[in-house]
Order: C-alpha cells, then structure tokens, then sequence
C-alpha cells in the first residue's frame, strides 16, 4: 500500500518536472558519484507520501516544490557521502545475504517474484540502507554515552501527556439493524401488484372481494389507512385460499405470491419492533452471565464480532458512535446497559470490565523512551556525521534544482 501510495506521488510529479529530462540525468556529483533526475524525483515521492501519513503540509505550488526538491537533493547526497565513508571503512553489508532478505521480503508483502530489474533496485536500496546503519552504529558506540536513568526519567517528566490514555471498557454488544427500505418498498410494489391483478382472477368468489375493496380503495376521502388495511385484506383472503384444492392455475399462483409476501413482511423488522424484540431478550439475560449474552449476541446481533458472542474487546471513547460511548463509559463493570438506539440500529451492550483514564507508569513505557531516545540522538548524529562529511567532499551541481520544477 505504501508503494503504491509513493508510485502515485512519483507519476503525480513527473507531470511537475519542468523538462521531464531524460531519468538518469546527472543532477549533481558528490564526490564524482552522480546522483540523477530519477533519484531525486523518487526521493521527493517518498517524502511527500511521509509528511502525508504523518498529516504535515506538502507543497502546494512552485516555490515550496522547490524547497521540497531541494531537501530531496540534499537528502540524497547525506546518504551518498555515508555510503562512501562506510565502504572506506570497509562497512559494507554481505551481498549474499542481502540477496536472500530481498527475495524474502517480497514473498512476505506480495507472494510474488520480483523481476530483476526490481530486485537490483531493492537490493541497491537495502545495501544502501544497511552500510549508513552500519557507519551510524559505528560511530554511536564510539562517541554517545549510555542513556543514563536519569534521562530516561526526564523524558518521561517532559512527555507524560503522550503517555496519557483514556478509559477503557471491554465490551459486549448486540446490535440489530431494521429490515432495508428497498426490500419494504419492493414487498409494497408486490402487494399492490396481486390487489390489482385479484379482480381478474377466475374464482368468482375472490375476484368479488377484490372489486368491492378496490372500489372502496379509490372512493373519495379515503384515508392512507384505510387503503392500507384494504389492501391487507386483500392479501390476507388470497394466501388463505392458498389451501384451497378447487382453484384454478392463475388464482392458485396468485394465492401463492400472496402467500409470500405476507411471510416477507412477517420478516421485516422496523425499529420499534427491533426496540420491543431486544427489550424481550433484555429481560431473558437480566441476572445471567456473560456466557449467555454471548449465546444470545450470536444467534441474534447483526453488528460487529458476531461470531465471537459480540466481543468487541477493549475499547476507548470514539472507536464507536457517540450514542453508543455514552451508554459504555457511565456503566459500570459487570453492568447491562438498556436498549437504546444510534446510527439507525438497536444497541444492547455488557460492560464486562472497565478502566478509568489514566497516565502510563514509568515501567510500561520505558521501552518506548529507550528507542525514542535512541532514534532521536542517532538522527542527530546522522546530521553531524554528514556536516563532517560534507566539509571534506567535493559536491559540484550540474542541474538548478529549481530547473527539475515547473
């Protein structure tokens, strides 16, 4: 997802490129190693797709694509100098085994061979990567310190508001939907459709009926309900002549489709009929234990984890409609809420446990400090050891960044 997501970003640029020079173009030499068109519009890709999945502003017209390209360029060329700086040092990774990670990491993510074209770009990618982690490494255990306990305990004083968490409830939840609009109005078309195909139906008996409603079914000032219960009756005298042995073919199946739709009705479900119907399962499960209202969730919900008793597991305020955090987060554990209704559906829920909102200890995230930590002194460090770098290379441009953009 994330490829296809640079791949777009990649094509959405190449339209920008104020020539679309040739991709293997030298932009600049570092060093007398090139670094192309093609490089620096990939680069520039997969950053805009990082500031777009960490939701910072990307550029939005020539200047700031510039800047942007110019930080692509000068990216690319940190990298370049590490690169060459690791392999004077001989900290190169083993071709073989990058090789094998390569073929593997594409089984992993796709299933799928690689062409070879695609494996040489992953395999240059990877040792890439690999020798600035190994030159980085290197000079991390020779110039940092050990994070001493007295950092780590500072940096949880200065970031505890992101270790503040919200309460939480483990929850089960029944949930059941009314019967589809378009199902109602096709069960009302077909009804319709048998009241007035009944007053040519053969049967005298019935076919009387059937005039004498639809008669009474189109007089003056008859109301919506009045039609309603006429057609009803209609359709009620037909499916009980359904039974019948003496009727002709053409009666016989119209008693039948009668039939049918008085069974799909009988199905529907609006939601005040949801309300009465989870209200009487309420009252089956008041005393009883989780184990029955997970029966119950099964056989019945038509929302979430269904299949697992309606075990929706731990969750936090906005995973679920606000109606339905309200009920959650005022029950206590152990607590059945009462039927309510949210986003057009029938909710009966089981707090089962809860947690009130809270901020992490020291212990639970000092994982996270350790590598945050370390993530943010390596950066630093990357950022020094390429200043150093770039005091003693020669960096020649062969290409204004501002002529890649239009």
């Amino acid at each position: 997802m994330r490829s296809l997501a640079i791949l777009l970003a990649l094509l959405a640029l190449r339209s920008l490129a104020a020539a679309d020079p040739p991709d293997d173009e030298t932009v600049r030499y570092v060093n007398g190693e090139v670094i192309t068109y093609e490089q620096c519009i990939e680069r520039y890709a997969q950053l805009q797709n990082e500031y777009q999945r960490m939701q910072q502003v990307t550029p939005t017209n020539r200047a700031e694509r510039i800047l942007f390209m110019q930080k692509a360029l000068e990216e690319l060329t940190d990298e370049q100098l590490m690169v060459q700086e690791a392999k004077l040092k001989k900290m190169v990774p083993d071709h073989d085994k990058v090789v094998l990670e390569v073929l593997e990491r594409a089984k992993e993510s796709s299933g799928q061979m690689l062409t070879l074209a695609d494996q040489a770009r992953a395999r240059k990618e990877l040792e890439r990567s690999e020798s600035i982690d190994f030159l980085l490494n290197y000079f991390y255990d020779e110039r940092t310190p050990e994070i001493t306990p007295d950092q780590l305990w500072a940096a949880y004083q200065d970031h505890r508001a992101d270790f503040q968490r919200p309460p939480r409830a483990h929850v089960l939840a029944i949930m059941m939907l009314p019967s589809e609009a378009a199902l109602i109005s096709g069960l009302d078309r077909q009804a319709t459709d048998i009241f007035k195909a009944a007053v040519d139906v053969p049967d005298p008996a019935l076919a009387k009926s059937a005039n004498e409603r639809l008669n009474a079914y189109i007089a003056p000032k008859v109301t919506d309900a009045q039609q309603k219960q006429l057609l009803d009756d209609c359709l009620a005298e037909l499916a009980a002549a359904a039974a019948r042995t003496d009727l002709d073919a053409k009666t016989h199946d119209l008693a039948e489709s009668a039939v049918d739709v008085l069974k799909g009705r009988a199905a529907l479900r609006d939601l005040p009929q949801l309300h009465k119907d989870l209200n009487s399962l309420r009252d089956t499960l008041v005393m009883r234990d989780a184990d029955a209202f997970r029966d119950a969730a099964k056989k019945t919900s038509q929302g979430p984890h269904r299949d697992e008793g309606g075990d929706q597991g731990w969750v936090e305020p906005g995973q679920f409609p606000q109606e339905v955090d309200q009920r959650i987060f005022k029950l206590p554990a152990n607590a059945m809420s009462d039927v309510f209704e949210a986003n057009q559906a029938v909710w009966l829920v089981l707090v089962l446990e809860t947690q009130p909102a809270h901020v992490e200890s020291f212990s639970e995230v000092l994982g996270i400090l350790e590598k945050n930590l370390f993530r943010m002194r390596k950066e630093a460090l990357r950022r020094q050891v390429a200043a150093q770098l770039r005091q003693k290379a020669s960096i020649m441009d062969v290409v204004p960044v501002a002529d890649l953009v239009q």
